[in-house]
């Protein structure tokens, strides 16, 4: 039994086009399981559900009705992923920030490099980690963490819901929680 080879693609359609559209790509073709995505500049509509090995998004725009499963998400520029996005490994920042606004986002850990930013513009539920020496705004709706996050991230608030404050996932050295106009509710602090 052989397998393919898992394919670099990068989309050359024009913006909003289908990801489907395999005259959108290059090579020709439509990105799947264990193959490589980089959109650059674009937006691109999926419109079915797929599995990929790696998006990469440089100031790009991903939207859509499908659900995109992938271990690994890099932004660089200003992007907005507005579709569900199975995270089941890494969405990180290099560059500028990221915005997830679909709010269904599960699983996966979270890294804001330094002076970059990810903004949850919907409810979210986090079970992944939040780090990195970046930014993370909770904009809209109210957001749950229920993994380990890293008090080296600035957060900005609207409304975080944090099941658990344990200690032993807090580190305090010079990292900031801005409250603003909103509130941080805790279910239950242990340490």
């Amino acid at each position: 039994f052989a397998h393919a080879q898992a394919v670099d693609y990068n989309f050359t359609g024009a913006s909003g086009g289908l990801w489907t559209d395999q005259a959108n790509w290059t090579p020709k073709g439509e990105p799947g399981f264990g193959d490589r995505v980089s959109i650059v500049g674009k937006t691109v509509t999926l419109d079915l559900s797929t599995s990929v090995d790696s998006l990469y998004l440089n100031s790009s725009t991903l939207k859509g009705s499908g659900v995109l499963t992938t271990p690994s998400t890099v932004s660089d520029g200003v992007s907005e992923i507005s579709l569900e996005l199975q995270n089941i490994g890494i969405v990180e920042t290099w560059s500028g920030w990221l915005t997830l606004s679909h709010g269904i986002e599960k699983g996966g850990n979270y890294q804001a490099a330094a002076g970059t930013e990810i903004e949850f513009a919907a409810s979210f539920t986090l079970s992944g980690a939040l780090a990195g020496s970046g930014m993370m705004s909770f904009t809209s709706g109210t957001s749950t963490v229920t993994g380990p996050y890293s008090a080296d991230t600035t957060y900005v608030l609207k409304t975080l819901n944090i099941n658990e404050l344990d200690t032993a996932n807090l580190l305090v050295n010079g990292g900031t929680v801005s409250l603003g106009n909103g509130s941080a509710n805790y279910a239950d602090m242990n340490g």
